[in-house]
């Protein structure tokens, strides 16, 4: 038990020590390992199509000290023959790589996917087209119009940076297939263009009202979509409403604290005063007195003084004074209030006699309740701090992690 409230007092420190352990754990699996680039006397080059990289080493036995010498390190190069095996696995990866949506270079109906760079290899890429008529050199395909098959090619100059070599490409561009809707607008809008030109001499374009048997109607495309204003409207009304709910439910936590941490000493003062020989009006009435004189000094509110204060006017206006009382704890409506009206009430019908004893004892209670409520508030306020916390464990992390999974 001993040990579960120690870890239960200390979590978030415990918390903070074990993931010191995890994030150097990281820092040693990860980091350290990535800037091992020197292994003996070796140093790892940069792949094909890499940058060439410039490395800071201490050199001992050059001098009498050890001496900081910036050793650079080109990437790695192909040899002649290297290069021409690349080349050609490269164009055989490509020819299958750049087919896009389309089943094969044969039949070649939709863009194709003419990369630029070749990672893999280490290779740039140049494209040509024979006819830009029908494909062009970012393997664009025009062929709305076509009517036929067309063959034609690609070139394509292939290079490492110090080896070239080109290859051509042979394909055959057929026909766009479209479907029954988009042949329909395409025939359309042909016949809209045959219409213009008739038209061109007149001042307006007369746009056809019926076509092929169908009733055509037209309206203007919307270039801003106002709609979105009656939206915003609704969601700021929503919002406002929330933060009205919000607000209040945090007006009435902060209310329902307050008198929590107020009814020790209300009931103290009455037992001190009860047991001084007051009447239970009396004490009420200088309890009272005593609030506003420091009300009026510090300006502070406290809203279960404040139901006592307008339960002092209605005595003070002849209201009966056990309903008073009732009232009392009912408009504070916590149960501790209204078991002190419940005392008050009992001491009207059976005296004062025990009411110096029943108010010693809800004290007793009222003070341990109270220190409860700060153990708890304190708690809440911890696990508050928990969030702030991962977050910025989350950015250590994160600037740990993100160098080490760069370098690979």
């Amino acid at each position: 038990m001993k040990v579960k409230r120690f870890f239960w007092k200390w979590k978030i420190q415990i918390f903070c020590i074990l993931m010191g352990f995890v994030l150097y754990f990281l820092a040693v699996h990860f980091l350290t390992g990535a800037d091992s680039f020197l292994v003996g006397n070796q140093i790892q080059r940069e792949g094909y199509g890499q940058y060439d990289q410039s490395y800071e080493l201490y050199v001992d036995g050059l001098e009498e000290k050890p001496v900081l010498v910036e050793v650079p390190v080109s990437r790695r190069e192909y040899t002649a023959e290297e290069a021409e095996k690349a080349f050609v696995e490269c164009f055989e990866d490509l020819k299958k790589e750049i087919l896009g949506e389309n089943r094969s270079l044969s039949e070649v109906s939709g863009k194709l996917k003419l990369p630029q760079k070749i990672p893999k290899y280490g290779m740039t890429a140049l494209w040509s087209s024979e006819n830009i008529d029908y494909i062009d050199s970012m393997g664009t395909v025009y062929n709305e119009n076509l009517k036929e098959a067309v063959s034609t090619s690609l070139t394509l100059v292939l290079s490492d940076g110090k080896h070239k070599k080109e290859f051509v490409l042979p394909l055959t561009i057929v026909p766009r297939n479209y479907t029954t809707s988009e042949q329909q607008i395409r025939d359309f809008t042909q016949y809209l263009e045959n219409s213009d030109r008739e038209q061109v001499v007149n001042d307006r374009f007369v746009l056809p009202e019926d076509w092929n048997g169908k009733k055509i109607h037209y309206r203007s495309k919307e270039k801003t979509n106002y709609s979105i204003i009656w939206m915003i409207g609704i969601l700021f009304a929503v919002l406002i409403y929330m933060r009205d709910i919000v607000n209040h439910r945090a007006k009435v936590e902060k209310r329902s604290r307050q008198v929590l941490a107020d009814y020790p000493d209300i009931v103290s003062k009455f037992m001190v005063f009860i047991g001084a020989g007051l009447s239970v009006r009396t004490a009420w009435e200088a309890i009272v007195n005593d609030y506003i004189r420091d009300r009026e000094e510090d300006g502070e509110i406290h809203y279960a003084y404040e139901e006592m204060e307008k339960s002092l006017v209605a005595l003070k206006t002849g209201v009966n004074e056990t309903k008073v009382y009732r009232d009392f704890g009912r408009a504070i409506g916590i149960k501790q209030y209204m078991k002190f009206a419940s005392l008050l009430e009992q001491n009207r019908k059976a005296g004062n006699a025990g009411l110096k004893v029943a108010l010693s004892v809800e004290s007793l209670s009222a003070w341990d309740e109270r220190l409860s409520m700060a153990r708890r508030l304190g708690e809440e306020a911890s696990t508050k701090l928990l969030g702030p916390l991962f977050i910025m464990l989350g950015i250590v992390m994160l600037m740990i992690m993100i160098p080490a999974l760069m370098t690979f």
